[in-house]
């Protein structure tokens, strides 16, 4: 773990717990949005795959 993993863990404890609740729902927040941000490029990707693959498009 990096040193500045080290520090944001030591932060985190000194907040209170409803701070501490309020990050882990913005982190939350924050995957799911990466998360699906990724899956729809990676969507799109195969979506041009297959389009390029196939033969009226090709022509």
């Amino acid at each position: 773990m990096s040193n500045k993993l080290l520090e944001i863990e030591q932060v985190i404890n000194s907040l209170s717990l409803d701070e501490q609740k309020w990050l882990l729902n913005r982190l939350t927040e924050k995957v799911k949005q990466k998360s699906n941000q990724i899956l729809a490029e990676s969507n799109i990707e195969n979506q041009i795959e297959l389009m390029a693959s196939a033969p009226d498009i090709q022509r």
